[in-house]
């Protein structure tokens, strides 16, 4: 008897230990499947969010970042009036693209055109949290519809990248961002659908050589980017066929930086004599800087650059678009620095410095000269006659013949009051004045002026 339950005790064991090590087979094998189709499940998940990043999308990930929008108040069509307190205007809205992390945007002029005060508001898609700055006018040009801003960042903005139009195909993918009607970082798809085509847009204004694209461009995309199917911008949208429908124009990369460098150089020579013309040449689709002409005894030509040469670098900034130098220049103001060229597959590295101490008075008295015809000086009211609500202007010394200010028969002993509606009180008053749309774009711009005891007015037309 005590054998049989012996074998009976082993028996049991082995179907003990063989049941436990099945059981645990079987469920090691049922948790590895749920693993595996749960695996399948978030890798088919997985594989749908992948596919639908698109193309499209992914261009529109890399420019979206660095377009704005452009907003502000334009006075309605009324004679302007010194310091008006009426509130009789207009909302004004568009787009603008950043092209240097300091804060500088192209966009049309006719969208900053008359805003007394320029507000630009980053994308939602840009990882800023600061997204609203008040922008000033650097360089503009009406006939062609272009203009250059800039906004006081402290952190470097996005920049888009900018391709050349030289190359574009009939029928490729181009895409448009925008404030179409205001709504802020619209997106619009379609293709190019002609490309060399002029508009007639006013008995005045007529665009040559635009890309037509069947991309939905509204009012509020002026200023902004086409952009191709790589994200890089390849045009400025400019115009929207009034009536008809998929039909809208952008100006070519190229015209556009062309027209670019053009204004900013104009802005530059303005406060420092550079010297410098430089082209953007083209070539496989990379771009870079050639210097074509250097005019004599110029801050260019003290440098030791020569016609022909490829400017590489200003500083430690590298340049691919002409307008990058003239930029640079401007921020740079009068600090030394370099420029890194190559001539004759050398490449040699040149100093680069105005010799001047001048300080941001004589630069605004400078331009007072050379674009108003007058020398001036601030000066406080204290106990003028008939001064009314002034505090003081800025009192004339010198006019120079043939100048817009003789011309209009200002005289020294003047005291200019303000310029359109903003007070002349200091030079910065002065700078600011001078560098606003209106004085810019050499419109007819009212003066006000106090001589003994009466005020008088005019316009000047700025050379």
């Amino acid at each position: 008897m005590p054998k049989i339950q012996l074998l009976t005790i082993v028996w049991l064991q082995d179907w003990y230990r063989i049941t436990v090590t099945r059981l645990y087979y079987c469920i090691t094998i049922f948790l590895m499947f749920c693993l595996a189709c749960l695996s399948t499940a978030y890798g088919q998940q997985d594989s749908a969010g992948l596919l639908r990043v698109s193309p499209v999308v992914r261009a529109i990930q890399r420019s979206s970042p660095a377009v704005v929008n452009i907003s502000g108040r334009k006075p309605a069509n009324r004679p302007q009036q010194l310091f008006d307190g009426s509130d009789n205007e207009v909302n004004g809205m568009g787009t603008g693209l950043v092209i240097d992390p300091r804060g500088y945007i192209l966009t049309n002029h006719h969208v900053i055109a008359g805003i007394d005060r320029i507000q630009v508001r980053l994308s939602r898609t840009c990882n800023i949290d600061i997204k609203d700055y008040a922008a000033q006018i650097i360089a503009v040009d009406p006939p062609t519809d272009l203009a250059v801003i800039k906004i006081e960042s402290d952190i470097p903005l996005p920049v888009i990248e900018l391709a050349t139009s030289s190359d574009l195909m009939l029928g490729e993918t181009v895409i448009a961002i925008g404030n179409a009607y205001g709504y802020e970082d619209t997106i619009t798809k379609g293709i190019i659908s002609c490309l060399q085509r002029q508009v007639q847009v006013t008995e005045e204004q007529v665009y040559r050589n635009l890309i037509q694209t069947d991309a939905s461009i509204n009012p509020g995309n002026s200023g902004g980017p086409l952009i191709n199917i790589q994200g890089e911008a390849i045009g400025i949208n400019v115009a929207v066929r009034v009536g008809a429908q998929a039909i809208g124009f952008a100006i070519p990369m190229d015209r556009a930086m062309e027209i670019t460098t053009r204004i900013l150089k104009e802005t530059v020579e303005r406060r420092l004599a550079s010297g410098i013309e430089v082209s953007t040449e083209v070539e496989k689709r990379n771009t870079y800087v050639r210097v074509a002409n250097i005019k004599s005894g110029s801050l260019g030509a003290l440098a030791g650059l020569k016609e022909g040469d490829q400017i590489i670098k200003f500083g430690d900034r590298e340049l691919n678009w002409g307008f990058q130098l003239y930029i640079n220049i401007l921020e740079n103001g009068f600090t030394p620095s370099t420029l890194t060229a190559k001539r004759a597959e050398e490449l040699m590295t040149l100093p680069f410095a105005a010799k001047t101490n001048a300080t941001q008075d004589t630069l605004a008295l400078n331009r007072a000269w050379s674009e108003l015809g007058l020398r001036v000086s601030p000066i406080s009211f204290r106990s003028l006659p008939g001064k009314n609500k002034y505090a003081g202007g800025l009192k004339v010394l010198q006019v120079r013949n043939q100048g817009p200010a003789n011309q209009q028969g200002i005289r020294a002993g003047d005291v200019l009051l303000a310029i359109h509606k903003w007070e002349t009180l200091s030079l910065d008053n002065l700078e600011y004045i001078l560098n606003s749309e209106i004085v810019a774009s050499r419109r007819p711009v009212t003066f006000y002026i106090y001589r003994e005891t009466e005020f008088f007015f005019g316009e000047f037309f700025k050379e």
